[in-house]
C-alpha cells in the first residue's frame, strides 16, 4: 500500500475548473448477490489497484474495500469503466472465484467541490454505516487515515453519522 502515501489528492480548487469529461469519477462496484466474497481478498485488491492506476494512469483519490462492495474515486482515464472491468477480471484470474462481481457498477462524475467533498465522506464513512467498526480510523482497508493524517478529518469524525452522508444511497 505505499502507493497510496504517493499518491496526489485532489485538488478542491481544480475539480471546479474542469469540465464533467475530465472530472473524478466516484465507482461503486458490488459483488455477485452483495456475498461477502471480498473478505480475506482485500490485500490482493489493493495490489491490483495499484497495479491498474499505473496502467491506466489512473489516480485513486479515495478507496474502501468492504466484504461486498467497494467503493472507489478515480481520475485520470477517460475510460474508468475499462479501468473497472480489468480489476474484476484481474481479480477473478489471481483468485481463481468465477462470478465474483456483479455485471455492471455504478458512477458518479463528481462535479463541484461540495461533490466531492460528500462523496469523500460516504466513502471513508461506509465501513461504520455497515457495522464493520465504530471508527473510520480503526478500518484497515480505507483511505481515511491518509486523509487523517492530512487535517481532512479532524480527530473524532465518523464516530456520530455525518451530516449528509446517511441519506445518500450509492449501492
Amino acid at each position: 500500500m505505499d502507493w497510496l502515501a504517493n499518491e496526489m489528492l485532489p485538488s478542491m480548487q481544480n475539480v471546479r475548473r474542469i469540465d464533467p469529461e475530465g472530472s473524478p469519477v466516484f465507482v461503486t462496484q458490488v459483488t455477485r448477490h452483495r456475498l461477502p466474497l471480498l473478505a480475506g481478498l482485500e490485500p490482493l485488491l489493493l495490489e491490483v489497484i495499484a497495479e491498474l492506476r499505473v496502467e491506466f494512469g489512473m489516480r485513486v483519490f479515495a478507496h474502501v474495500i468492504l466484504p461486498d462492495h467497494l467503493h472507489l474515486i478515480v481520475h485520470g482515464s477517460s475510460d474508468f469503466g475499462a479501468f473497472i472491468q480489468s480489476l474484476k477480471l484481474r481479480m477473478v484470474r489471481r483468485h481463481g472465484l468465477q462470478n465474483l462481481w456483479q455485471r455492471r457498477f455504478y458512477d458518479h462524475v463528481i462535479r463541484n467541490e461540495d461533490d466531492l467533498r460528500r462523496h469523500l465522506d460516504y466513502v471513508h464513512y461506509n465501513p461504520v454505516k455497515h457495522g464493520l467498526t465504530a471508527r473510520p480510523e480503526d478500518y484497515p482497508y480505507t483511505s481515511f487515515r491518509r486523509y487523517q493524517a492530512l487535517a481532512w478529518y479532524l480527530p473524532g469524525w465518523g464516530h456520530v453519522p455525518p451530516v449528509g452522508v446517511s441519506t445518500m444511497e450509492l449501492e
